[in-house]
């Protein structure tokens, strides 16, 4: 199941893509439950206990973060029982999600660059070489 999923949400470029990908996982897991004679909405419930995700800094995850708050904000009320009973502040936190940005890219590129970099030191200046008296 991991790999479905992996491969179905990263394959897709744009948000909206990636949103309906989720939703078909999540209906999978539904039916899943249904045959197995639970029913217990098990993809909506996932859905509405995610409240964070991270991603890189490209404006599709941006989007599908977007898109992903507001899927979210319709479904809750819908599997959450008490929604409706709390206050307009306390529902907007409820339904908030957490995004959280990598730079990973960022300090994997500037590896690229200092080996590179390094590369041509150790060219310039072979070892046993003193460079500072050069």
């Amino acid at each position: 199941m991991r790999l479905k999923i992996w491969y179905q949400v990263w394959r897709l470029p744009s948000a909206s893509s990636t949103l309906d990908t989720l939703q078909e996982i999540l209906d999978d897991m539904n039916e899943t439950s249904k045959r197995l004679d639970r029913n217990d909405d098990v993809g909506r419930k996932i859905l509405c206990n995610t409240i964070a995700t991270m991603s890189d800094y490209a404006s599709t995850e941006k989007r599908f973060d977007q898109k992903l708050e507001d899927l979210r904000k319709k479904v809750l009320p819908e599997v959450t029982e008490t929604c409706d009973e709390k206050s307009d502040d306390a529902q907007k936190d409820l339904s908030q999600m957490l995004n959280f940005f990598c730079s990973l890219h960022v300090l994997v590129n500037l590896a690229v660059q200092c080996t590179t970099v390094l590369y041509q030191w150790q060219k310039a200046f072979p070892l046993g070489q003193n460079w500072i008296q050069m």
